[in-house]
């Protein structure tokens, strides 16, 4: 599974590179810096202002792929009451493609380790991976509160946290 992902998603990087390119001003920032820490896996904790904020990943250097999602378990269903029809379909096609890791936000009665226990897992066999710590898309031009999803990951498997704010002009 990890090489088909990761073949997918290097396939997807020259669509999303020259989609940026088209529609937005991209500047990374401290690339260099990410290559002193990359020999395990990351957790990559970003801001979330829109349904396309996954697509960023794709400007990292490819040496970072595979990396896995957290997304809400609603949005791998075709017909999510969350996005608009027909774009629901998109969206779930593409958590589908990503392997991205299911998280139920709504049921209250599941303790985190047991929503992060997918993640916990796929960090210790070696997956990078891609939180967005705010739990929701946050559209508002202030950071929303975090959720305690990244400082578990982080306290479970010792991954360094890579911050990413996606600024929007």
């Amino acid at each position: 599974m990890s090489l088909f992902l990761k073949i997918i998603q290097i396939l997807l990087v020259p669509l999303h590179r020259i989609f940026f390119r088209v529609f937005f001003k991209i500047n990374l920032i401290g690339k260099e810096n990410l290559f002193k820490i990359y020999k395990n896996p990351v957790i990559f904790a970003s801001n979330h202002k829109s349904f396309i904020d996954p697509l960023f990943a794709n400007i990292l250097p490819i040496k970072f792929a595979p990396i896995k999602f957290l997304a809400a378990k609603e949005y791998f269903n075709f017909l999510s009451k969350n996005v608009i029809f027909p774009l629901s379909i998109f969206v779930a096609l593409y958590v589908r493609l990503n392997w991205s890791i299911p998280i139920d936000r709504e049921n209250k009665n599941i303790n985190l380790e047991e929503k992060l226990k997918k993640a916990v897992s796929a960090i210790n066999n070696g997956y990078n991976i891609w939180i967005f710590p705010e739990g929701k898309v946050n559209k508002s031009n202030q950071l929303g509160t975090f959720k305690r999803g990244v400082g578990y990951l982080h306290k479970v498997t010792k991954a360094p946290i890579i911050p990413v704010a996606i600024i929007y002009y």
